[in-house]
């Protein structure tokens, strides 16, 4: 990478790994993965977030169950698991051993409904609440590979740490399924540096 590309603050791979792209704003990422996104108001993009979600909720869990396995979970668990619910579902707590995708507008303080909790097991939040927030979660969930140069910019010639939002695999407490090659996105040569359109991945 050159020093010209690391003045973007994000980086996103996403399209299985296929495009990446770079920006300083997260709704501009978003734009990658919500056709039309920037053409539409702010006050209007948190229902495009929701719609976006519940649309990639299945196909993420997909990906989790296979990378977990569902050899040791119950029938109730296998049939929340696997059935397409849009990303609410009523119980108290969770408790398998396979991570259950949820998007937050659907409990409260959105709606009446109750938070599920976590007993021993773990919920992925797509969290719709901001560009940001909903960013780092889908991230989280396996479907972009999302790098954020830290804050300190470097001193000239240094190469910068990034912070980045690595999906969960069953070896990780937190982020669950790899969305993208696990070589580090910032280490990866740039034949150029753009928060436009989004360039195929070598």
């Amino acid at each position: 990478m050159t020093d010209e590309d690391y003045q973007y603050r994000y980086q996103m791979v996403y399209g299985q790994g296929r495009q990446r792209v770079m920006a300083d704003d997260p709704a501009e990422l978003l734009s990658h993965l919500i056709p039309g996104y920037l053409d539409f108001p702010p006050e209007l993009r948190p229902a495009l977030r929701v719609s976006h979600a519940e649309e990639a909720l299945h196909r993420l869990q997909q990906r989790i169950n296979v990378a977990y396995g569902l050899d040791d979970v119950d029938s109730d668990e296998w049939r929340l698991l696997t059935t397409e619910h849009g990303g609410q579902v009523v119980i108290d707590a969770w408790s398998a051993s396979v991570p259950l995708v949820l998007v937050d507008a659907h409990y409260a303080p959105y709606t009446e409904q109750p938070r599920p909790e976590e007993r021993g097991g773990r919920i992925v939040w797509l969290d719709t609440t901001d560009d940001e927030t909903y960013l780092n979660s889908v991230a989280l969930a396996g479907e972009v590979f999302l790098a954020v140069r830290a804050d300190d910019e470097p001193e000239p010639g240094e190469t910068p740490e990034p912070a980045s939002a690595a999906p969960v695999t069953p070896a990780q407490a937190a982020p669950v399924a790899p969305a993208s090659p696990a070589t580090p996105q910032w280490s990866m040569p740039f034949s150029t540096a753009s928060s436009g359109p989004a360039e195929d991945v070598p």
